[in-house]
């Protein structure tokens, strides 16, 4: 068993470039600052000895906060364990007890655990179960290559909770394409993200052309060199041509469909919604009232409607031509 020795050190000791044992660098320490100024170091950090100097085991905000306020010396638990798997255990049961994991925290928690020695069995049965992912070695090596992903797509998608899925499409990508993408998916809600990945690499697959190919080709060049565009609106309008691009006739399906929408002149109350990427010949109408009497009127409206035969044309646009 682990012994620890209670004791108090020079932080100026303390390695902080050795982040062995860290599993997030994504922090701050403003409110720990202001908690520390007020009561104190509460909680002590635990350290260990690597090479003769002390490193990090648990504790990074509070050693950073502590330094913050030019604190000489804090108190601190100092390990005597010489297995950094053993070590590495400290912060990550202590993490698991107090919040959840983000899937870049999971990322490096699985990566360290194997670079530290643990088996893939054990990482598998009883890590993955513990960090709430599903219990496979394909999972596991998925956790790995996430890990292994530029520092700006693993902060961003830190912060932001990024969920598996985005991250684990972004594995399949060179170092190039995710750069490339970056910019635009970052700037997306978290299913715009996945949508705007998902349909580019379907894309490549079908083309057998790379993500960057695309990104640097007709119209997707044309909006990343468009300076009146924000980020915002140009990661939307990549995101529509990325769309598009896997479903061509989306674009000319949506103009017949408002066309045939308009000419029936149908009032706002009553709204015709095609299925998602018009992909069968579903229509969902929606009524806006607010009492039996509208909901009535609309009703007859709809019926009087359904005796058009232009309201054929809403479950194709094309029957016509």
């Amino acid at each position: 068993m682990t012994n620890m020795k209670f004791t108090q050190i020079d932080t100026g000791t303390i390695n902080t470039k050795e982040r062995r044992f860290q599993i997030s660098p994504y922090f701050s320490v403003d409110s720990l600052v202001l908690s520390i100024k007020k009561t104190g170091l509460l909680n002590p950090p635990v350290i260990t000895k690597r090479e003769e100097k002390h490193v990090i085991v648990s504790g990074w905000r509070r050693i950073f906060a502590c330094r913050e306020l030019s604190i000489p010396s804090i108190p601190v638990f100092v390990m005597d364990e010489t297995k950094d798997l053993e070590a590495f255990k400290v912060p990550v049961f202590e993490n698991l007890s107090i919040r959840d994991y983000t899937q870049i925290e999971k990322a490096a928690v699985i990566r360290k655990l194997d670079g530290f020695g643990e088996s893939p069995e054990n990482i598998i049965q009883r890590y993955l179960p513990l960090l709430k992912a599903p219990p496979t070695r394909e999972v596991m090596d998925a956790y790995i290559k996430i890990d292994r992903l530029n520092e700006n797509i693993k902060e961003t998608a830190h912060n932001k909770k990024w969920p598996f899925a985005t991250l684990e499409l972004m594995t399949e990508w060179t170092e190039r394409e995710r750069q490339g993408l970056f910019p635009f998916v970052k700037e997306l809600s978290l299913n715009k993200q996945k949508e705007l990945i998902e349909n580019l690499f379907e894309v490549s697959r079908k083309k057998g052309i790379s993500v960057q190919s695309i990104l640097s080709s007709g119209e997707f060049a044309k909006v990343q060199k468009d300076i009146s565009l924000s980020p915002m609106q140009k990661a939307e309008k990549i995101r529509l041509l990325a769309r598009t691009q896997r479903y061509p006739s989306l674009s000319s399906w949506k103009e017949a469909f408002e066309k045939v929408s308009e000419n029936l002149n149908l009032p706002e109350e009553i709204a015709v919604i095609p299925s998602k990427f018009f992909e069968d010949e579903v229509i969902s109408i929606r009524l806006n009232v607010k009492n039996k009497k509208e909901l009535e009127k609309y009703a007859d409206k709809l019926k009087e409607l359904s005796s058009k035969k232009e309201i054929s044309l809403l479950f194709n646009p094309f029957s016509h031509d």
